[in-house]
């Protein structure tokens, strides 16, 4: 399902990964990015320059990623604390107003 693409100055595009476990935020994700790859958990020494990765990751997973010169973007549910430890189907995504952020993830000492 890896594509790779081309802008207009022939710069290679990277990767799409989704990175989760659960089966309703991958079919939400497929809805809106067809040709991303689904991944339980990334080895983040395999991401590269202009990869996109997306996923509810811990700060210094996404820390390198950044660093790396990857995208980082979280999939963010608004729900309230008691709805919390359930899984969700796509369309409950879509009814909680889920959508995606990118964050700019630097470790400092």
């Amino acid at each position: 399902m890896y594509m790779e693409t081309q802008i207009d100055l022939g710069v290679k595009m990277g990767r799409v990964i989704f990175v989760s476990r659960h089966q309703g935020a991958w079919d939400w994700f497929r809805a809106r990015e067809a040709d991303a790859v689904l991944l339980e958990h990334l080895d983040v020494a395999s991401v590269q320059t202009g990869d996109r990765i997306v996923g509810n990751l811990p700060m210094n997973l996404a820390a390198e990623i950044c660093q790396r010169g990857a995208r980082f973007e979280a999939l963010i549910v608004p729900r309230s604390a008691g709805d919390r430890h359930q899984e969700l189907s796509a369309e409950d995504l879509d009814r909680a107003g889920a959508y995606l952020q990118a964050y700019q993830v630097e470790a400092v000492d």
